[in-house]
């Protein structure tokens, strides 16, 4: 899962509809997009930035839910390691 953030993340942009219950997928209200957004931190080629939003802003949601999956994430590869 790639949660490195970039300048066109969902969540800037003006087709941005929320996030999913998980907090990691995005809604797009995009015609020419699907509704689902599996990579919200990295956007689509149908980006055009939110007149007026912040380039830094990251939704508090994803922010908890990209802490919990690392935190997963480095809990498996410890005990991977033994």
């Amino acid at each position: 899962m790639n949660l490195t953030l970039t300048p066109s993340a969902c969540w800037l942009c003006v087709s941005f509809d929320g996030l999913t219950a998980n907090g990691m997928d995005a809604l797009c209200k995009h015609p020419g997009c699907s509704r689902h957004r599996t990579n919200a931190a990295a956007g689509c080629s149908a980006f055009v930035r939110e007149i007026g939003v912040e380039g830094d802003w990251v939704p508090e949601a994803f922010a908890a839910a990209r802490e919990r999956f690392e935190r997963h994430q480095e809990e498996f590869y410890r005990r991977k390691r033994g």
